[in-house]
């Protein structure tokens, strides 16, 4: 037995005092006499009175010693120890991702790890330190060096489970933070088999059964006057398994088919003949296993993205031609001599001029713009020595553009906008958003410069379009939980909310630019509603689960004493301290019970 406040024994000294007190306690007895013969007979007694006398058995006295000794146990806070090491401070990170939903301990793998950490937490030293790292897809420190056991409870009562998987480097840096400052045992709660690269930590396997089957896929293809689909499910487990893989159209029953997969193995399932009316597609397995958020996936069939644009040029055939080869694009050549009052489109493409009544409805991309515009601050024409790039989205795989260029115009970066290709004299590619439009600025007239004729110019005008017009509208497919969404907001949305598959709704504008969006944890069907003048616009996009690819990875196990085996030695690795000091605060309640009674009997 082992002591946390070893202090307490000083209390010891009360057990002395307690027999002094009874050494030195008069006892006597009144008695009556018939005569005053008897007075020396009587004045024996007195006896009594003097001090120090011989200790007579008294069986209060024992009770008294008895209950006095429990009282310096329990401030002496004894405990047995267990197999976990004694340090002062502990770092415990706890998994939240989707495989801790699993249904193999109880409730679930999340809810059993959190148990056991209370177990843990109850049972360490007092004013021991307990940091708490949430291990998800964005991890984060939960507490750190608390010595407040019910406060860390209480936080990670609140810790909820996520749909997403987990950033085991970042998890990582976090852990060695706290470590660096204050060296701690490290504890992790997870099912998968994590080991941290620069620190020694011990792992508390959770989970006892790795039989699970999910989809890990959910596409579809269109074709002239229908769709198909395609389903990829996967065995995880080490058994085989049968089950029935169901297609729903807009929450319609498409078809039923049946899939038979061996251990670890992986099928497509296809499903051909679906309406084109269609618009959300749904996979479901009818599967009893031990995850079930997989067992369910989503897919909205979007129409192809096509934006009508309004190119302004005088017989600029450069932009004419590769506008014209782009898919998303629908191209329209605008009269010179009636540039204002311009409305209708999503993309405004102005070369060498910019009216004095910007369209306030589409995007703007300008080149060679003119001194006088209402849209940037511009000076004269200049030379330019050298050229280097600011990096960026519209830059994509180009890694060192190079041309040459004769003029061009002498620019002010605004407010609004960022440099996206510089020099040294003046900026020659300006981006950023005006409110809810985006805007491009290239200082330089194209004939002024040979990056026509370089490889590099199909590239920069597709990552250009791209990034007014992406290939999917509104950069929505494929989204798994807990991803973080970039909308591309139309420039006549007033309001911009969220839908999501609960019914909950959130606003997200104004005020604009419409910030990334990354509540995502949620699974199923989420609509984004853009509130116009004259129109609202709803367009839906499916959040799927993360595929945990390696569900089994490293668990598989040959039979149940195995199992047991391996359990057996994660409870071993977190034995903790026995407090035994609940058990002898019962023991001096009875003693002090057994006390009372024996007084009251005496009297």
């Amino acid at each position: 037995m082992n002591f946390y406040n070893p202090w307490g024994f000083l209390g010891l000294v009360s057990i002395p005092v307690i027999i002094l007190m009874y050494i030195l306690k008069q006892k006597y007895e009144e008695k009556k006499v018939p005569s005053l013969f008897l007075w020396e007979k009587a004045l024996s007694y007195s006896e009594a009175y003097k001090p120090w006398q011989k200790l007579r058995k008294n069986i209060l006295l024992f009770l008294q010693l008895i209950i006095a000794f429990l009282l310096v146990l329990i401030l002496a806070n004894p405990y047995i120890a267990g197999g976990m090491s004694k340090s002062g401070s502990y770092i415990i990170v706890l998994d939240q991702s989707i495989t801790m939903q699993a249904k193999d301990e109880s409730p679930n793998r999340f809810e059993e790890a959190k148990n056991k950490i209370y177990q843990m937490i109850n049972s360490l030293e007092p004013s021991a330190k307990i940091s708490v790292v949430v291990m998800g897809k964005e991890p984060y420190i939960l507490v750190n060096q608390s010595t407040d056991n019910n406060a860390v409870i209480k936080r990670i009562e609140d810790v909820k489970l996520l749909n997403s998987g987990i950033d085991l480097e970042n998890t990582e840096s976090l852990v060695k933070a706290i470590y660096e400052n204050v060296k701690s045992n490290i504890y992790i709660f997870s099912d998968k088999e994590i080991k941290f690269t620069d620190l020694n930590s011990n792992l508390i396997k959770i989970g006892k059964n790795y039989e699970n089957c999910g989809i890990t896929l959910l596409s579809h293809s269109k074709e002239e006057k229908q769709i198909a689909a395609l389903v990829r499910v996967k065995n995880f487990g080490t058994q085989m398994n049968d089950f029935t893989v169901s297609l729903y159209g807009d929450e319609k029953l498409i078809d039923i088919k049946r899939v038979q997969l061996q251990a670890n193995e992986e099928k497509n399932v296809f499903f051909t003949g679906i309406s084109r009316e269609v618009n959300i597609l749904k996979a479901q397995i009818d599967v009893e296993d031990i995850l079930e958020v997989d067992n369910t996936m989503y897919d909205v069939v979007y129409e192809d993205a096509k934006e009508k644009v309004l190119l302004l040029t005088n017989q600029n055939v450069f932009l004419e031609q590769i506008l014209s080869l782009l898919p998303q694009v629908e191209l329209y050549k605008g009269d010179l001599d009636n540039i204002e009052n311009l409305q209708g489109y999503y993309l405004y493409i102005f070369d060498g001029l910019i009216p004095d009544s910007i369209p306030e409805d589409g995007h703007i991309l300008v080149f060679n713009p003119p001194v006088s515009n209402p849209l940037i601050n511009v000076e004269n024409d200049i030379e330019v020595t050298s050229i280097y790039s600011s990096g960026g989205a519209l830059l994509e795989f180009i890694d060192q553009i190079k041309f040459d260029i004769a003029v061009t115009k002498k620019m002010s970066t605004p407010s609004w906008g960022q440099v996206v290709l510089n020099s040294e004299e003046t900026p020659l590619i300006i981006a950023g958003e005006r409110g809810e439009q985006k805007v491009i600025v290239c200082g330089f007239d194209l004939h002024q410069t040979d990056l026509p004729l370089r490889t590099e110019f199909p590239i920069f005008i597709y990552n250009t379009i791209k990034w007014f017009i992406p290939e999917k509208i509104h950069n929505l497919e494929k989204v798994a939980a807990g991803d973080t969404i970039e909308f591309q907001i139309s420039p006549e949305s007033k309001e911009v909310s969220i839908v999501k598959p609960g019914g909950e709704f959130e606003k997200l504008a104004p005020p604009f630019p419409v910030q990334p969006y990354n509540n995502t944890n949620e699974i199923g069907i989420y609509t984004l509603r853009q509130k116009g003048e004259k129109i609202d616009s709803f367009h839906y996009f499916a959040v799927n689960p993360v595929v945990e690819w390696d569900f089994n990875s490293n668990n598989t196990v040959d039979n149940e004493e195995n199992i047991e085996e391996i359990s057996q030695a994660n409870d071993l690795m977190i034995e903790t301290n026995k407090n035994l000091k609940n058990i002898f605060l019962m023991i001096l309640l009875l003693f002090i019970a057994v006390e009372w009674w024996v007084f009251v009997r005496g009297n």
